[in-house]
This record gives C-alpha cells, structure tokens and sequence, in this order.
C-alpha cells in the first residue's frame, strides 16, 4: 500500500526562487513589481547611464535600455512607481547584522543576497521617503548595517543591484526562498 501524497517527508527539497533568464526579464519583473530599474554594469554595481538619476524605465521603454547586452539590474532607491512610496535598502554588511535583521527589522516579501553574503539585503516600500543612515562598528569602523533610501540630503541618488545580476565576485545574486515577492509596504518607524 502506498502512503498517501501529503504523508510522503520532504527530504533534502530545496525550495525554488524566482530565475531570470536575462537582464530584460530581471528588469521586467521588478519594473512590475513598482521598482525604477537602472542598467548597471555586468558583475559591477556603477549604472552605465551618466544621467542614471533620472532615468524613470516605463515597461514600454525597458528594451531600449536592456537591449541584449550583458548587464545588471540596479533598482533606484528613495522613489518608487507606486506614486508617493520610495524603496528602502536594509543593507546588513556582516553576519551578525543579518542575524539581526530576522529579529528586530518587520518581515518582507523582498530578501536576498549571493553565497557569501546571504539574505544581506531587505526591500521595503515606505510612504515617507527614509534618508541614507549608516551604523559602523565602533572599534573598526567597518560598515555594518545602512538603511539605503534617499541620500542623506533627501535626494535620489543611490540604487542597489537586483536579483538577477551577478555581484563583482561572480557570485549570482539571488533571493532567498520564500522571499522572491515585491518589497513589502512598511512605516519608515519600524526601521
């Protein structure tokens, strides 16, 4: 007698995450999602475009900008396309602020990270937009956590590079499991 499907144990099942096939498809989606995309440098994190600031990728427009040419896919942070929300980057730098995160910073549909920094970035859409806040170790002064929306002066100016990219280590950056949706919509307070 065999046992039923649901009383079969998963084991050793690893669950899948969303792929992209390449930089248009990674850009399509997040486009979709609410996010403005900017084409960045192939296994870099420098948009290609001089004017990347202002650049605002509709749907129509992404095949013009990612056009079939190695490329990563930045998302620009402090704005979003959902209207008055901007996107906010909890950047964790070390194992131990990741660790944190889980703990002290509310959940999201949005995390992910590349193998030797997994689950180093958090996404949240926020209704106000959050300024640039950088917390360093106070003995090494090494960067462990930023909260990456506007620059510090509450303009745009920074983005942070999407899943779908390949960070300069050659590590794919990719999301965690469970974690593949759009940025969750949180109160800056609770960052």
């Amino acid at each position: 007698m065999t046992a039923p499907v649901d009383a079969i144990p998963l084991q050793n099942c690893t669950p899948q995450v969303r792929r992209f096939q390449n930089a248009l498809e990674c850009a399509t989606w997040h486009t979709e999602t609410g996010i403005y995309t900017v084409p960045v440098a192939h296994r870099g994190k420098n948009p290609v475009d001089l004017d990347w600031i202002n650049l605002r990728i509709d749907t129509a427009n992404l095949p013009a900008h990612y056009n079939g040419r190695a490329c990563n896919t930045g998302g620009l942070l402090g704005i979003s396309r959902l209207g008055s929300s901007g996107l906010v980057d909890a950047d964790q730098d070390c194992r131990e602020a990741v660790a944190l995160a889980r703990v002290f910073l509310p959940d999201t549909a949005m995390i992910f990270g590349h193998a030797s920094k997994p689950a180093s970035h958090r996404l949240y859409f926020t209704d106000q937009p959050v300024r640039l806040q950088q917390f360093r170790d106070p003995l090494t002064k090494t960067m462990v956590v930023e909260l990456r929306g506007t620059k510090k002066n509450g303009e745009i100016g920074l983005q942070t590079v999407l899943p779908g990219s390949e960070h300069p280590s050659r590590e794919l950056i990719v999301y965690e499991p469970g974690h593949d949706g759009a940025p969750t919509n949180v109160d800056p307070a609770e960052l």
